[in-house]
């Protein structure tokens, strides 16, 4: 799969991904991404994914496994890495999708999805 160059980002490494339980999935092989934002990002061999978290009834229209699948894992292990930041891995995201070729009414779409996703999601 080819992918645009945001400038300079890019996805340098992709793995392959099978499935496991649930509706979840596991990299075979590490997902390197170099970010303009965020630097080098590298996800490691076996990280559980579940692509994008899609309720499901919104699937016909936004795909979990789709063009940004990519961008989704990468925002799944900034999320989880303890060091990024919610919102600097949900600008990642965007950035990510905009190199996997994602259109940008969906960019849009999903970037406030996880907005959203991480204001409700904060614990007080």
């Amino acid at each position: 799969m080819n992918y645009e160059s945001d400038n300079q980002s890019a996805f340098i490494e992709e793995p392959s991904f099978r499935i496991a339980d649930g509706d979840g999935f596991t990299l075979v092989g590490r997902l390197v991404y170099f970010s303009l934002l965020n630097g080098m990002v590298i996800i490691p061999d076996q990280f559980p994914t579940d692509f994008a978290s899609i309720p499901r009834i919104f699937r016909a229209v936004h795909p979990v496994n789709g063009r940004h699948r990519l961008a989704a894992v990468v925002h799944d292990y900034l999320c989880n890495d303890g060091i990024t930041r919610r919102k600097m891995a949900d600008k990642v995201f965007s950035e990510a999708m905009r190199v996997c070729g994602v259109a940008g009414w969906r960019r849009i779409q999903f970037y406030i999805a996880v907005r959203i996703g991480g204001i409700l999601g904060r614990k007080k």
